[in-house]
């Protein structure tokens, strides 16, 4: 087992090197640059809003913390999403 690769390796996504603003990107030969799906995002939790949050994922930016990937499930249920690190070799 390499040692760089511990068997599980739970981070926030910013320590993963995911950046929610930039978007996500799609892959897609006939867009430009392959195209990106930018998240919502914000510095306030999107529950708040009132609106059908149900089946996305936010970008949350907190101004008193670290940034968040967060679910909202079909059934309108929170989930705060982490990351880990594994060897794809192993």
């Amino acid at each position: 087992m390499d040692p760089k690769f511990p068997v599980f390796l739970r981070c926030g996504p910013e320590e993963a090197g995911f950046d929610g603003a930039k978007g996500i990107g799609l892959n897609n030969p006939t867009m430009k640059d392959g195209g990106f799906f930018r998240l919502r995002r914000g510095s306030i939790h999107p529950n708040v809003s009132g609106d059908d949050c149900r089946n996305q994922l936010f970008w949350l930016t907190p101004l008193d913390g670290p940034a968040q990937l967060l679910w909202c499930n079909p059934d309108g249920v929170w989930f705060n999403c982490a990351f880990e690190r594994f060897d794809p070799a192993q």
